[in-house]
């Protein structure tokens, strides 16, 4: 994800909604541009225009657990721009697209 925004502070908000519904009309009520959310279940509300989440699918793997929610990012103003970058599991990225893999001298 890259954000770009005009020269003025960018309200960031960090949140586990634990999978609630209802926490979604709280979070839009807030004057915040983005929020990270953890545990986010899909809103069961229609969101305004200017709402955007990240295209990744609302399942988060595991042990064969199911587990309806995704850790989301969530674009809640018009004062930034989101260009959205495809997330990819550990298991599915190339190197190049993996900052956080282990180094290859471990796979030798």
């Amino acid at each position: 994800m890259w954000i770009q925004y005009s020269a003025r502070m960018v309200k960031i908000i960090s949140w586990n909604i634990a999978g609630r519904h209802t926490l979604w009309h709280t979070l839009l009520a807030m004057d915040a541009d983005v929020a990270l959310l953890q545990e986010a279940a899909p809103p069961a509300l229609k969101l305004p225009a200017r709402v955007e989440i990240d295209p990744s699918p609302w399942h988060t793997a595991g042990a064969g657990l199911n587990r309806p929610w995704k850790a989301a990012i969530v674009k809640l103003s018009d004062r930034v721009q989101v260009e959205w970058i495809e997330a990819r599991s550990i298991a599915d990225a190339e190197w190049a697209d993996c900052s956080s893999c282990p180094s290859r001298s471990a796979e030798t």
